[in-house]
């Protein structure tokens, strides 16, 4: 929603968290974060640093990110549209799915994400295999719709 790739009314109840560099700094950030769920009124869980494992992100996800600002010591990155897409795809929730009509993913971005899923098949990723079935099929049925829709 900070990029502008979901619609600004969109709800979410968290915060997501990829990665923290330095790993050391997570206890940090994690007692940061129940101080401004403290003062914010914010459910403990509002900053969800176990929202997506590294071995599912689609590869080079790192160069593709995009800044969206720094605060003290804090950068803040978002995952770019291509890989939040292929995260909705894998992910596969109702709402993932609302976003992915949303966003109209193009026939080129159809085609990496059947690539990132492909690569999941691989046994390294430890990729939840009946997730991976269930998102090719939305794929499918997603592409779908883009051709008809032109």
């Amino acid at each position: 929603m900070v990029t502008g790739l979901l619609p600004s009314q969109r709800v979410t109840q968290d915060c997501d968290v990829i990665q923290v560099q330095p790993e050391e700094a997570l206890d940090a950030l994690l007692n940061a974060a129940r101080t401004v769920a403290l003062d914010k009124g914010l459910p403990e869980e509002w900053f969800n640093a176990q929202a997506m494992q590294l071995n599912v992100l689609p590869d080079g996800w790192h160069s593709r990110r995009i800044f969206v600002g720094r605060y003290g010591q804090l950068s803040i990155y978002a995952v770019s549209r291509l890989d939040l897409l292929a995260m909705k795809f894998y992910a596969n929730r109702p709402q993932d799915r609302e976003d992915i009509l949303y966003m109209k993913p193009t026939p080129d971005e159809i085609v990496f994400i059947r690539k990132y899923l492909n690569m999941l098949r691989v046994p390294s990723r430890q990729a939840d295999l009946d997730q991976v079935v269930s998102a090719f099929k939305l794929v499918d049925a997603i592409e779908e719709i883009v051709n008809e829709n032109g």
